[in-house]
Formats: structure tokens, sequence, C-alpha cells
């Protein structure tokens, strides 16, 4: 009996097992479009497996091993996903539903999230998916002209100290004191709901799920930090769905940008001989006949200091790899990432930085009404620099002559006999001179708990707690060095350096922790719809900092504090606290989807403020008409969308030195005191700054009106936006309101808010998005334009009213206006000149006709007003995406500065005035001559060497493939994708003409690293 039920059970196992066989089945169609036409690379998976396709060139696809109870799910770049249920059918064609949800999109706000359609502030945001095409490690490069008002400048490119500025509709406030190390002008950070919880520049671009920026009074909410604009950065959570793991890895190789073009040793020379002639007392090199003939010769190489010490090609490799997933009780993301940079100056066998990155993100619906989300997050950089700073490298690479050889055959750096002290420059970064050394952590943690109160639909609380532990440490370690000299014999013998040996160790330590609870309400009711949000917020910093330096080590070999004398050793140290607490709210209504209102607050104290003045209220109110949705414009075939909106609101800056309203003092000297530990105590008596108990934060009232149109079903798309903004009380010192009769000496002053400065700026974006044949085009444009007013400072006044700088652009200096060179005897008669000026020099003009050239005669230089600009392309062909960015800077300036024997661009010594040359069209050269004709700025700067460096590059370019899925699934992959990709490739500047460096840099390309450009390869895989 049991064997004959085994053997049914066998039977009945075999029919299953046909059946399911059987009803697996070849699936067909075409997919295209509602007006008709085929779609090449539309995406079609089977439902919650890997098994998938594409469709090809004419629409057709083809997919095996489907059941009947399976669903076919249809994707395609700008439409809206299908899913089809199979059940009996053979052949499926589908005709895929063009996608303008775009106002459907979610936008990242203060403190929530909106619908485009309901946002009436300047919020531009893009999505993470943009940043990541940038192969650059600093994510805060990859956003330079995605986003319209957001201005991103680079100016140096040492691997991990990256010189990076960003400003949100341009420099609206100046800083009266840049010695303090506080720069007011910039934007504030927030992190997943948390303010300061991390910079930009250290992110990982593959946990980025967007990035928004606050630009008009929309950003209120954020209070006495939102007057520079606010950038919001959302990272990735969980989905639910089956686990999905992707790994991720980029090598990119580095090279300069552009080497600017040096004189040759001959036109050196030529330019010595030409100033001795002139002076023969002039402090430049003298030169013989038979050296200037050699180095005129055939076969003489002159030597390019800036290729010697830059022209080196780095390698940088990156690593990600995150999993993601959930199920409806609980979703995650985590990643890991790690990135590996080299150096990229010539002989630098120090430079190593490595960062590494996690992060983990983790949802629980532990009930109906409970969600408790945890978010954790990590950084650790373990970097290592040669001993010199950048700038003292680039300096002696702008400093070297030649004439003078680099290196010996085998390459090492030789001895330089006229330049810099002797110091060739390719021996300060190399392993024998020092090192300098970082380690740096970061650590955030964020707890948050959600609850749906019962009874009131709509209505819940929050609570989260967030941490953030930040501990830097820094070495240096400098001793004697190796360079090496050629004796008379030809001999290559060393040439030692010799430095003091010294260690200096440097550490930080800083905590900041933050409380937050809210209500928040949101419900509909018919055609109208209700929000309504309050929260307390609070927190708290702890920051301290200590430092040790030794000299008169034993031996130059060890470089730890304990082998270092005690007697010349050194300590130092510094901490403080800060707290803020703040009232937020937010009250939202709209009708229909069509008038909408909003109103924002933040009542917030600061510690900066002495007590009884430490709380300040920023309020803003917003509202929107989308006219589409009326009846006269409703069902209009052309436009899809349009939309009014502005916003009014108060923000603030609270971004100075801190206890200003406190009285401060000096080491007035030390006091000899026993013996031993108590030798020189330190006296403190001096008075420094005098307190200012009135001192508060800069508060900015702004204006915003813009307008948002979409046409042909938004396949074509316009925003508009115009700002205004009056800002008072900046801080500045009282120049001329405190005579000196009242014993308030200059250095004593206080900052006051008694400064003033107006602002307005336009921005646009334009958008298109098509489909030609069988390849998928999208382009999108952004423009800004950004000027501002100093309205008030209490400056100095002016000897001439034309000198005034109140009521011109920032950064408006005094400059001698160039009106022409001195040609010849009849020039200098008849034009005059500052003292000692001849033929060769600038002639200026005589501004104030007094028959005399001083410094009365300086005009204002003005700034022209900021253009920052993006153009944005994506091209989708079957498998193979394209995208361009070229981002732009349109009146931008650049100072040029020189001096004969330092930084000699060719274009610079071709080009200046001699005997030999008098229709030359720069002035002369020399000591003395520089610095009448202005070469060095200062007192003598004229508008003569004032350039243009606008530009125009290629920010970005990424060639993509992807890999079949037909093909991925035979090996156990859901997708795979190949790409190359590039960042600053092309350049296009009047710069270049001249041989001039980076526009990007300016003329500080003398004093800096030249930017790089970057070639990438990379690959994504998903399992």
């Amino acid at each position: 009996m049991k064997k004959k039920y085994f053997n049914v059970n066998i039977v009945i196992a075999f029919l299953f097992f046909a059946t399911s066989v059987m009803a697996q089945k070849q699936i067909s169609g075409n997919v295209n479009s509602a007006d008709g036409q085929p779609l090449p690379g539309v995406s079609i998976l089977v439902k919650g497996t890997t098994n998938g396709t594409s469709t090809d060139f004419d629409g057709n696809y083809a997919i095996s091993n489907v059941a009947d109870n399976a669903t076919l799910v249809f994707s395609y770049l700008g439409f809206k996903t299908k899913e089809v249920l199979v059940g009996s059918q053979s052949t499926i064609n589908v005709s895929l539903e063009e996608d303008i949800a775009t106002l459907d999109d979610v936008i990242v706000v203060g403190y929530g999230t909106k619908k485009k359609l309901e946002v009436a502030g300047a919020v531009a945001q893009i999505s993470g998916e943009l940043t990541k095409r940038s192969p650059e490690v600093n994510f805060t490069t990859s956003l330079a002209g995605r986003l319209p008002g957001l201005a991103v400048t680079q100016t140096g490119a040492q691997p991990g100290r990256e010189n990076i500025d960003i400003s949100i509709r341009g420099t609206r406030t100046f800083d009266s004191d840049t010695s303090d190390g506080i720069d007011p002008t910039q934007p504030l950070i927030v992190v997943d709901g948390v303010i300061g919880a991390d910079g930009l520049g250290g992110l990982n671009s593959d946990d980025i799920e967007s990035v928004s920026i606050l630009k008009d009074a929309s950003a209120s909410v954020y209070g006495s930090r939102a007057a520079n604009g606010v950038i919001l950065i959302t990272t990735k959570r969980g989905k639910t769905g089956k686990p999905v793991f992707n790994y991720t890895i980029n090598t990119g190789i580095l090279s300069p940008t552009r080497f600017p073009e040096r004189a040759s040793a001959l036109e050196f020379a030529t330019m010595s001989r030409a100033i001795l002639d002139r002076d023969p007392s002039a402090n430049v090199i003298s030169f013989t006949d038979q050296e200037i003939a050699e180095f005129g010769a055939l076969g003489f190489r002159s030597t390019d200091w800036y290729r010697e010490i830059f022209d080196r090609t780095s390698v940088q490799t990156r690593h990600n790899i995150s999993f993601r997933g959930g199920t409806e009780s609980v979703s995650y993301f985590t990643s890991l990432s790690a990135a590996q940079r080299e150096g990229i100056v010539v002989q630098d066998n120090v430079t190593d930085v490595g960062q590494y990155n996690f992060r983990s993100n983790i949802d629980v619906n532990a009930s109906d009404r409970i969600k408790v989300s945890l978010n954790l997050a990590g950084r650790y950089g373990k970097n290592q620099f040669f001993g010199a700073s950048p700038g003292d490298v680039s300096n002696a690479a702008a400093k070297g002559l030649p004439f003078e050889t680099s290196t010996t055959a085998d390459g090492r750096p030789l001895r330089l006999r006229l330049t810099n002290l002797n110091l060739n420059p390719l021996a300060i970064v190399r392993r024998e001179s020092g090192y300098q050394r970082e380690r740096n952590s970061l650590f955030n943690a964020k707890l948050g708990l959600t609850y749906k109160i019962p009874g009131i639909e709509g209505l819940s609380a929050e609570v989260w707690g967030a941490a953030r532990f930040r501990q830097d440490y820094r070495k240096q370690f400098d001793r004697s060095f190796l360079q090496y000299d050629i004796d008379g014999n030809g001999n290559i013998v060393e040439d030692i350096v010799n430095r003091d040996v010294k260690v200096t160790e440097d550490y930080e330590r800083d905590l900041e922790l933050t409380g937050h609870i809210n209500l928040r309400y949101a419900n509909v009711f018919g055609k109208h719809s209700v929000g309504a949000f309050a929260a307390i917020e609070q927190s708290e910093q702890e920051f301290n900092s200590s430092g040790l330096s030794r000299r008169d080590f034993l031996a130059s070999t060890i470089d730890q504090l304990f082998a270092g004398g005690t007697q010349n050793q050194t300590t130092g140290g510094f901490a403080f606290e800060s707290s803020r607490l703040s009232y937020i709210g937010t009250l939202s209504y709209d009708f229909n989807k069509k008038y909408f209102l909003d109103f924002g607050f933040r009542y917030e104290g600061s510690f900066n403020f002495d007590e009884g003045r430490n709380f300040g209220f920023f309020p803003s109110i917003q509202g929107a008409w989308r006219l589409s949705e009326e009846n006269f414009l409703k069902d209009n075939s052309t436009i899809s969308n349009l939309k009014l909106k502005g916003t009014w609101g108060k923000v603030g800056n609270d971004l100075i030195p801190q206890f200003q309203y406190l009285n401060r003092f000096g080491n007035d000297g030390s006091f000899p005191i026993g013996t031993g530990t108590l030798t020189n105590l330190p006296i403190v008596g001096q008075i420094g700054t005098i307190a200012n108990p009135f001192v508060t934060w800069e508060t900015a009232d702004q204006i915003n009106i813009g307008l948002e149109l979409g046409l042909f079903s938004n396949k074509l798309t316009l925003e508009l936006d115009y700002f205004t903004e009056k800002r008072e009380d900046i801080l500045a010192p009282r120049r001329v309101s405190i005579p000196l009769y009242t014993g308030v000496t200059p250095s004593q002053r206080p900052n006051e808010n008694i400064g003033k400065v107006e602002s307005k700026s336009f921005e646009a974006i334009i958008g298109y998005r098509t489909q030609i044949g069988k390849v998928n085009f999208s382009a999108e444009g952004n423009i800004a334009y950004a000027q501002n007013e100093l309205v008030f400072k209490d400056a100095v006044e002016p000897a001439e009213p034309y000198q005034n700088l109140e009521g011109r652009p920032i950064g408006s200096r005094l400059v001698y206006n160039a009106i022409g060179i001195y040609g010849d005897q009849t020039d200098l008669d008849n034009n005059p000149g500052l003292a000692g000026a001849g033929i060769g020099d600038l002639i200026y003009a005589d501004t104030n006709e007094d028959g005399v050239i001083d410094a009365n005669d300086r005009i204002a230089w003005e700034p022209d007003p900021s253009i920052q600009f993006g153009l944005n392309l994506g091209f989708d062909y079957s498998n193979f995406e394209l995208s361009m960015l070229f981002q732009g800077v349109a009146n931008a300036t650049a100072t040029q500065s020189a001096i004969f024997g330092e930084g000699d661009f060719a274009y610079i010594l071709r080009n200046a005035y001699t005997p030999a040359n008098p229709n030359a069209s720069l002035p002369r050269l020399g000591a003395t001559e520089s610095a009448r004709n202005g070469y060095l700025g200062g007192d003598n700067a004229t508008n003569f060497w004032i350039r243009d460096a606008s530009f125009v590059r290629l920010r970005n370019i990424q060639l993509a493939y992807n890999v079949p899925q037909d093909i991925t699934s035979k090996v156990g992959l859901s997708a795979v994708r190949l790409y190359v990709s590039g960042s600053n490739l092309i350049t296009f500047d009047k710069f270049k003409k001249d041989g001039l460096g980076d526009p990007e840099q300016g003329i500080g390309v003398l004093s800096s690293i030249p930017l790089q450009k970057i070639v990438n390869f990379g690959a994504n895989i998903t399992f």
C-alpha cells in the first residue's frame, strides 16, 4: 500500500513538473510611442526576476521562459512604466505614454518635501544620478554648472586639499576681517535634515539621492544661518523589493589642464641685458655675449620649470559597494566606498591620499503607527603630503630660471645656483625633506521615531537626535635633505640643505549634539489641502584643540616628539562651546492644486550674542498660482503648465567671530617668578578689542518672483526667477565716526552692525526633450546673473568724489587709469607721470586735471556682474548613453601680476617695451619699473592689467554602454554598465592665446598647483 502511494506521488510530481515546464513560453511583440513611433532600447523585465531583455532598433523584442501568471514590466526613459499580465498571450504589443509627471517630482525643501507643482520658492534640485557622472573625488566639483545660481570655483588641485569656493546668487556680504578664518559668504549645508552634519567635499557621490538649494526666503526655516542660501543633501534609503547589490569601480588618469608658456633662456637673458643697459645698478643677472649666444644656439634646451615640476600623469581609484532593498516592515541602504589618490607633482614620492566612507540608513515600520529610522555615516581620511606647502612649490616653479638645469641625467634634483636660495623645488617634495600627515575621522548618527497620532487623520509626531563627532590629527616633520651639484671636474656631488629637525603635532576634537521634536499635520478636505509643522530644535557644540612642537632632535631619522629637546618646545591650544535653540513653524494651504500659500518662520537663539539680544525672528511667506489649471488654459494643447510664484522673507547670517559682546584681553608679556615650571608666567592685562554688547546677526530682506512654463506636454520647459535682497547689519569697524581724540585706537575698535549691501539676480532654466528617430535627446541650459552694491561701510572720505567705493559693487578698488605707453620724449613732455616715469612706462590719466599724477588720480574700478551658466546634453540610443556638461563663467576678471625674475611668462617678456621693441603692447620691466607700472598691484595698481578671465569648459562628458540583459542574466547579473568619462577636458578662453594658465585659477596659477583634467574608466555591476 505504501509502495502504491509512493508511486502515485511520483506520477503527480512528474505531471506537475511537466505542466510547469510547458507553462514556460516565449513572448514577443513591439513597443512604440503613443504616435506610433517604435521605441528602441525599452527595458522589458519579468517582474520579480532577473529575466529580461530590451527592444531592438525597430521596437521589437522577444523574451523566453515566461510563465502564464507572470507580469512584464516595460520601462523607458521619458515614458511612464507599464505592467502587463501575460496570461494566455504569446504576442504582446505595448504603447507607452510619455511621462509629463515632472510636476509630480518630489522636491526636498526645508524640513519636508513637496511636489514640484506645489513649490512657490526659488528651489533648484538635481538627482544624485547626475552628480555620479563626475569622475572627481571631491563631491563639490560635481555640482558645477548643474544648478542655476550655484557658483563653484576651484583654484587649487592638491589631492585632498582642493581649494573650492561655493556661493549662491553671488556675493551678497563682505568680510571686514579676513584674519579670523571665518568666511561670512558661505551657504549652509544640511545633510538628511541635520545642520552641520557634514561638508560637501567628503561626501560619497554614490550615496546621494538628491541635492536641493534654497535660494530665497524659503530658507527662512533655517533662521540666522540662511542668508547665503541653503544646500540640502538627501542620501539614499531602502526600497521595498528584492535586495540589490551594486558594485562600482572607477580608475582615473590625471594631468594638468594647461601649462603657462614660460620665457626661454634667450628671451630672459635678452630682457636682462635691456634692463642693465638702462640701469647698470639694477638687481638682475648679467649675461655675457657668449652666454646669450649659447642660449640662442640650435639645440639649447631652456628649462620650463612648470613642466619640470607639474608635468606628471597620476592615477586615482574609487570603489563603491552598496546593498539596498526592503520589505513592508524594514528597508535598508548600506554602502562602503574607498578612494585613493597619488601625488600630482613630479618626484613627489610622499603624497598618498585615502578617503573611506560608509553609510547605513535603516527604516523600520515597528507597527502601523510607529516608524523608527537610524542613519549612521562615517568618513576616515588617511593622508600624507610632502612637507612644503603647495604655494611653496608653485612659487618655486614660478621663480625657476630657464637656463638652469633641473636634474642630473638620472633624475636627481640639482642645486640651483641663482634661484630661490638655491633650492630646487623637485627636492622639497621628496620623502627625504619630511612630510605632512593627517588622520581625519568623522562620525554621524541620527536616530528618529515617528508616531501617527490616532484620532486625527494626518497628524504625526517625530523626535530625533543626532550626533556629529570629528577628530583630526595633523603632524609635520621637517628635516635636512639632499639635492645634488656638479663640481669643477664634472662629478655629481651631494649638496645638503641644512634645516632644523622639527616635529609638530596638532589635535582637534569637535562634538555636536542636536535634538529635535516636531508635530506635523497634512490632510485634504475636498479641494482644500492644508499642512502644518511645528518644531523645537536645540544643538550644543564642544570644540577643543591642542598643539605641541619640538626641535633639537638628536637624529633626523626619528620623527617622534619624545626625541626632541624641551628647551625650544612650544605648546598651544584653545577651546569653545556653542549652543542654539530654535522654534520652527510652517503653515501651508492650497486650493485644488491651483492656488498655494505658505508661511514659515524660525525663532532662533544664538550663542554668538549677548543675553537679551540673542533671539531673532525670521519669517517668510510664499505664494503660487497655477494659471494652467484655470478653465481658460486647462485644456490648452500647447501650454501644459504655467505657474506664477513669489516669496518674501527675512533671513539671517551669524557667521562672525565669537564673543564679540565681551571685553577681550591679550598677553602683555611675561613675568619671571622663581624657577622650574613657574618661570615666566604670562601676564594677562593688555586690552584687546572693546566689547560690543549690541552685536547681532546680519539681516537680509529678500523678495523672489518667478515663472514656470511647460509646453507640448512639458517637452519644452522654462523657469525664470528674479531676486532682490537688502542686507543690513553687516559687521564693519567705524573708520570715520569714532574720532582719534576718544583714545580708542583702530585696533581696539569693535566691529559694529553698520554695513549695508543691496543685491539682485536673475536666473533662467530652459529644458527640452524629444525623440529623433531612434535617439532620445534631452537638453537643459541654465544661466544666472548676479550683481551687488556696497551701500554703506563707514569708509574714510576719499580725496576725490569719484574715489568713493560706496555705491559700487563689492570688490571695487582704486586703480590708476592707464591710457597708453610713453613712446618717446614728446609723450613724456605732454603727459605727467609718476616719479621717475620714463619711455616705456604706462601713461596714467590725470583724472583731477591738476597736472600731477598721484594717488588722487586713481579711479574706482568695478567688477562686472557675475554670470554663471551651464548646458547639460543627453543622448540615448539603444544601449548607449552620452552625456555632456558645459560650464562657463562670463564677466570674470583676473589681475596680471609679474616681476622680472619671478614667473616670467613668455607673453610678458615678448611684449614688454625695450628699445628694440618700441611698439610694444606692454610697459617695460625692471624692479622699480614693475612697481611703477602696476605689475605688482598694491598702491600702484592699474586697470591695464585687469584681464578677461571668462571661460567655457567641458566640465564633464560620459559615454556609457548598458550590456543587454539577455547577456548579463546568463552570468547571474541584473545589469552591467560600462563607461568612460572625462572632466575638464576642453576649455575655451582668452588666456590661451597669450600662453597663460587655466582661467579658473586666474593669475593665481603662480601660487597654486595647476588644475587637473581626468580621463576615467568605470564599470557598474548590479546583482
